[in-house]
């Protein structure tokens, strides 16, 4: 015969396996805002009472797959405008901007970065411009060896690259003989590996093992989580809750 303790603690058990489990949230989206949620999972999950599933691609696939119902939120970077104009470009119609809501968690700022063994230390915006859009190709320009420059740029699928045509750009066109890579983690190895390289980064993605460049202003990129509607209530406790770890 089992005493009133042990059925007591029988009755406990039996509820905590009937209790319905809460539903895992999925983001997907930008390599950045990805990697600080991921850092913070804990305080998220916790502070918002719901389990998360990050998924780091790119923006304009997070974005696409909130749209289509395949990702609960999308992480972004940059203004979701243009970043929506971009998904379409390459899927025309991916990305319906009317049922998006998008709310801003943070902001961080874009750094552009070379081989830890480059000379050169800062550069302006201008000339920032300059280099990217090739009407600067050897770093004896800028203060640097007698070297040719070698570019490499994300894609426009992705935030950092939006901003920098924006910001730094000023949407002329990138220099033809750039390196384009998908995301963010793939420009850091080719930088480490390319003595004359240069690119940019989100600084979550910057590491000791690149150099920084400064610049003479700075290159700001605001952090977003989108959802399809207005978000649930299980959806929305996870935004407030990344907004309150990333601030």
């Amino acid at each position: 015969m089992k005493t009133p303790a042990a059925l007591s603690v029988l009755l406990a058990a039996a509820t905590l396996l009937a209790a319905p489990l809460a539903a895992q949230i999925k983001l997907t989206g930008s390599v950045a805002v990805g990697a600080l949620i991921t850092k913070k999972q804990a305080a998220i999950e916790a502070a918002s009472g719901q389990k998360i599933e990050v998924v780091t691609k790119n923006v304009a696939i997070g974005l696409r797959e909130v749209c289509a119902g395949k990702t609960d939120l999308s992480m972004a970077v940059g203004p979701i405008g243009r970043l929506a104009a971009g998904a379409n470009a390459e899927q025309p119609g991916s990305v319906d901007l009317a049922a998006v809501r998008t709310f801003e968690v943070g902001r961080e700022q874009i750094y552009f970065v070379v081989h830890p063994g480059n000379p050169v230390k800062s550069v302006t915006l201008a000339q920032l411009k300059g280099i990217f859009t090739g009407a600067i190709t050897n770093w004896s320009a800028v203060g640097g060896a007698d070297a040719e420059i070698k570019l490499f740029a994300m894609t426009t699928a992705t935030g950092a690259r939006v901003v920098v045509d924006e910001l730094v750009l000023h949407d002329a066109p990138l220099a033809p003989n750039a390196v384009l890579r998908a995301t963010a983690k793939d420009i850091k190895p080719m930088v480490v590996q390319v003595p004359t390289a240069i690119g940019f980064l989100p600084a979550p993605s910057v590491d000791e093992d690149l150099a920084v460049l400064r610049t003479d202003r700075p290159v700001p990129m605001i952090m977003s989580i989108n959802s399809k509607g207005e978000p649930t209530p299980a959806q929305k406790a996870v935004i407030d809750a990344v907004r309150a770890a990333l601030n």
